[in-house]
């Protein structure tokens, strides 16, 4: 087996649930820093230094923190392709994360968007997780495991103010450009803090000026047999999907049809460069 998917099934099989539905309701409110620490690794299976413990617990204000810079540090690890903490790591998180700009809880809705690709010659639902880390020096860059091609994607200024982490579940979809409007939305999600008020399904490629394609895979069954959910695809695909009570359909023709559907989370704080992340037609 070769070692990408090695670290693939080991990162499916640590993150099939965020740490928060791992943990006990009343646990990120009632238990101290020390033992909640305690508990984010044991659930992980991802131990830290002891040193960086104690860095951990004495500049994380409440669990909230707490656990949002773990997790930092978990995904920072899994996407350099390791499962054990290293100190570059921890320094890199450390330098980059700034605390006074944490919320005191986490929508989990944020940066996840689900989307439908192909995986060994079967339509399979896709999740995308994207993680978005402010830096400084203007030179942000995209993390992935999995090879990504993101030159036709209309991100090119925003996201040089960021570190963006991207993970697929269960994998990265073998169908290149059916799929790639919910990763697009994912990273909008992460940097913006934007969610949707139901259960979304992305659908279609993306063009460099941000039109949505349509998709060419059978997805008809697969969506009727699916939960309640809102489908945003292109209006050439909606002639072929019948009217049903499990799903409302949204007509897009660019990517803007989609973002003003979407609201700020609780957790969301403004930034100025909004417009920038629509527009793109050179190299990230």
């Amino acid at each position: 087996m070769k070692k990408q998917d090695i670290i693939r099934l080991e990162r499916t099989k640590r993150l099939n649930m965020p740490l928060a539905k791992k943990l006990k309701p009343y646990e990120i409110e009632n238990v101290d820093k020390e033992e909640f620490l305690q508990r984010l690794m044991n659930v992980s299976d991802f131990f830290i230094d002891f040193q960086a413990q104690k860095w951990f617990i004495k500049n994380c204000k409440n669990n909230y923190q707490l656990m949002y810079a773990f997790q930092l540090l978990f995904q920072r690890a899994i996407n350099q392709g390791h499962f054990y903490f290293l100190w570059e790591d921890f320094y890199y998180i450390v330098k980059n994360m700034d605390l006074s700009q944490m919320y005191n809880s986490f929508d989990q809705q944020i940066g996840n968007i689900d989307t439908l690709g192909i995986i060994k010659n079967k339509v399979k639902k896709i999740k995308i997780r994207c993680c978005a880390i402010p830096i400084d020096k203007k030179k942000g860059k995209i993390y992935c495991i999995e090879k990504l091609f993101i030159r036709n994607l209309p991100i090119r200024k925003i996201i040089k103010d960021y570190n963006i982490y991207i993970k697929f579940y269960p994998q990265k979809p073998e169908n290149h450009g059916s799929w790639e409007a919910a990763l697009t939305i994912a990273i909008y999600s992460a940097i913006y803090n934007k969610i949707f008020n139901l259960p979304s399904l992305i659908l279609g490629g993306i063009t460099k000026k941000g039109e949505i394609k349509s998709i060419e895979i059978p997805f008809e069954t697969f969506i009727n047999n699916q939960d309640p959910i809102q489908i945003f695809i292109n209006i050439e695909n909606n002639k072929n999907l019948q009217r049903s009570s499990f799903y409302s359909i949204v007509n897009v023709k660019n990517i803007q049809d989609i973002t003003s559907r979407m609201k700020k989370s609780n957790d969301s704080r403004e930034y100025k460069l909004y417009k920038d992340f629509l527009i793109s037609s050179k190299r990230i």
